[in-house]
């Protein structure tokens, strides 16, 4: 039973530092020029200026979340009980993958950024989220899906993560819905990488989703703050990510490989509403 207290107090610790920092952010948004000014475009009714954020108060509560954990586990490490004996080896495995992971998103949340204060040209944006996604593919975690050719699991990686960043990208148009989206989708990871007992992923969604709902007090209807290009990068990363690392298909369990669909059916509305 210690283990779902955990991801409980983790979601609750992300929640709590996006909740803070989304509030604070908002307050320096005019001094940084993050402000979203009025019907800008069509489908924009808000009335007033506001502040467009939410990505890098977002990124600031993952990454002091994640900071703190750490600190946490290393200070608390000899008091562990038997059970969790694995975790600071297991965090000596995994920090490659974790400071990779960490230095993207942070990259793409810092590309949305400048893209909702400058507004790229499409073209360059794409090829930036490209790079950022043929990188993180390349050193850090990538697809499998029984493939044994590198480069196409490779090539499905990139084209995933691109997918799902410019999925919550389109689907960002409403007050609440892509962080609302997000959350649900990263409580279902949470279950799933808990059921499978990655304990590691498991925190990360947990993580996801605290973020997500801290970000919510502020961006629920009438929303005194957007997410903006940064808050779709950067939570359509950590989505895409972690979506990766979650294992949904085991030869044991399945026949098929349809259980490898299933990240698919998580983000089924944001990606069909990509496409239409």
């Amino acid at each position: 039973m210690i283990w779902p207290l955990i991801y409980i107090c983790c979601l609750l610790l992300g929640c709590a530092y996006s909740a803070l920092l989304t509030w604070r952010f908002c307050k320096l948004a005019p001094k940084l020029g993050l402000l979203d000014q009025p019907r800008q475009e069509q489908h924009k009714t808000h009335s007033q200026a506001t502040a467009v954020s939410g990505g890098l108060s977002m990124l600031l509560a993952w990454i002091l979340s994640i900071i703190s954990g750490l600190l946490l586990a290393a200070l608390a490490s000899r008091q562990l009980p038997d059970e969790f004996a694995f975790v600071i080896p297991g965090l000596q495995q995994v920090w490659k993958n974790l400071a990779l992971i960490v230095g993207i998103a942070a990259l793409y949340t810092l590309l949305g950024a400048y893209d909702d204060k400058y507004s790229m040209k499409a073209g360059k944006k794409f090829l930036a989220q490209f790079l950022l996604a043929a990188v993180s593919a390349y050193f850090g975690p990538r697809l499998s899906l029984g493939l044994h050719c590198q480069f196409l699991c490779w090539s499905i990686s990139v084209f995933w993560i691109m997918g799902v960043i410019n999925a919550l990208n389109f689907f960002d148009n409403m007050d609440g819905l892509a962080a609302g989206t997000t959350l649900i989708a990263s409580v279902f990871l949470l279950l799933v990488a808990a059921y499978r007992t990655q304990h590691f992923v498991a925190l990360l969604a947990a993580l996801g989703a605290g973020v997500s709902l801290g970000f919510l007090f502020h961006n629920r209807p009438p929303a005194k703050v957007f997410m903006g290009d940064s808050g779709s990068h950067f939570l359509g990363y950590c989505l895409a990510v972690t979506c990766i690392l979650t294992t949904f298909y085991l030869p044991a369990e399945s026949l098929t490989f349809t259980p490898v669909l299933i990240p698919l059916l998580v983000l089924a509305i944001p990606l069909f509403d990509a496409i239409m």
